[in-house]
């Protein structure tokens, strides 16, 4: 919303942020944004899962870090 805000103050023209607040005001954003986090759901749980144990066991926040560097990194290959 920063980005908006921003937007509307400087009267900006550019292509990007006039689709970005087209899209925004879009009726089917919210629709559109549920079906995303849904169909990401399941590798985001399987990522963060381990993390979430971790923490719960009360492991050090360092390795916990690390490992959910080590986690991304991997996802990204």
């Amino acid at each position: 919303m920063d980005f908006v805000e921003f937007c509307k103050e400087q009267y900006l023209t550019a292509r990007a942020a006039h689709t970005f607040i087209r899209v925004l005001h879009n009726p089917n954003w919210e629709a559109e944004c549920e079906r995303i986090r849904s169909s990401m759901r399941p590798e985001v749980d399987r990522i963060f899962a381990p993390i979430e144990k971790s923490l719960a066991e009360g492991t050090n926040c360092r390795e916990i870090l690390k490992q959910l560097v080590d986690t991304l990194a991997k996802a990204e290959k």
